[in-house]
């Protein structure tokens, strides 16, 4: 599965998909609070409310560079906290080199995080011996990650996923420690995430005038868009996790102040995409296009958000055309499109931040349809 910003192609590398069995990671998402959110099915739950998730890499080309981010589980793996991540012989090698991209080919691998499923096929077994997967590329992480892990002896599972995942390729000479806002190359630079763990980052992207922001695990799954409250388990501060996710909303929306947003969603081959228009005096009164892409069976990978500008009139004639999905939300002031359409304004005395990410995550997917 593959997807354009710009002159950039990104590729999506499944290792393994299920569903259901999740609440250990979202013990919030019961069955009866995911059936709530209907627009979740079928794309990203079943018809029993059981989670739809995916452990999968993402392939980057630039012009000029291959990128891995993250690197699933790995195979051969031992003391896997999950019994079925132990001495896997899955076929993501063989995926990647059929998607193009031989692991020779990969010029660098980034790590947004250094938890055991996103470090995995760092290495791989050779002659009993972990040796780096990607013996040309560099590999990047985050430098107060890095540590905080190397620092970790306690626990069995942490301590070998540092041993056979992370140690190796650094003894090797391969890993390069970067700070949180480090620029990878011309169209990519990194943005801290913090929450998930201690050096979590998340991935932006920039080329032909469109963004796409690769999000790690600011989240698990698209329901925690309908609950930003929803932190993971899993999660090293559940009340910086959540901060976060607010946060990474408000960014990419790139609004200040907003005025009103509504969604459409469609399918495009074998993904699915909704938009959201929010319009802004931010941008002189021209609204701009958040789209949420997810793929078919159903898995946002690790969450897209792409940033374009859309004109007024394109804007008001999606409004006429899909007005039920218009959710009037606005701060104080005129609106930049008027009262044209049914637009309305109304004062809150809601932050700007929060109000935006609650009511561009919250309130945008709850209205949302899914693709037909």
């Amino acid at each position: 599965m593959q997807w354009n910003v710009g002159a950039l192609a990104v590729t999506q590398v499944v290792e393994l998909e299920t569903v259901g069995g999740t609440r250990f990671i979202l013990p919030q998402a019961s069955r009866e609070e995911v059936r709530a959110i209907d627009w979740l099915y079928p794309h990203f739950a079943d018809e029993n409310g059981r989670l739809k998730l995916s452990i999968h890499s993402l392939v980057v080309e630039t012009p000029t560079r291959r990128i891995l981010v993250d690197t699933g589980l790995g195979n051969d793996k031992q003391d896997r906290d999950v019994p079925t991540w132990n001495f896997r012989q899955g076929t993501f090698l063989e995926d990647l080199a059929a998607a193009g991209y031989p692991p020779e080919s990969i010029d660098i691998v980034l790590c947004t995080h250094l938890h055991v499923d996103h470090v995995g096929w760092n290495t791989m077994l050779v002659d009993r011996r972990w040796v780096p997967t990607f013996p040309k590329a560099r590999y990047l992480m985050h430098r107060a990650e890095f540590e905080y892990w190397r620092g970790r002896r306690e626990g069995k599972a942490q301590i070998a996923v540092f041993e056979d995942s992370i140690r190796p390729v650094a003894e090797a000479g391969l890993v390069d420690l970067v700070e949180s806002d480090h620029r990878v190359c011309a169209e990519m630079n990194l943005i801290p995430t913090p929450g998930h763990s201690p050096g979590h980052v998340s991935v932006e992207l920039r080329s032909g005038g469109e963004q796409a922001l690769l999000t790690g695990d600011v989240l698990h799954h698209p329901c925690q868009m309908a609950h930003l409250d929803w932190a993971s388990t899993v999660d090293f501060d559940a009340a910086q996790s959540t901060r976060t996710r607010e946060e990474v909303f408000s960014r990419s929306a790139r609004i200040s102040p907003p005025a009103g947003f509504f969604a459409t969603a469609r399918r495009s081959g074998s993904r699915c995409e909704a938009d959201l228009s929010v319009s802004s005096p931010g941008l002189s009164g021209r609204p701009s296009i958040l789209r949420a892409i997810g793929s078919d069976p159903g898995h946002f990978p690790r969450l897209w958000l792409l940033g374009r500008p859309l004109s007024r009139a394109m804007t008001m004639q999606r409004l006429r055309r899909r007005q039920s999905h218009f959710r009037p939300w606005a701060s104080p002031g005129p609106s930049p499109l008027g009262s044209e359409e049914g637009w309305s304004t109304k004062a809150t005395g809601v932050p700007l931040r929060t109000r935006l990410a609650r009511s561009s995550a919250s309130q945008f997917v709850s209205r949302m349809q899914p693709c037909e």
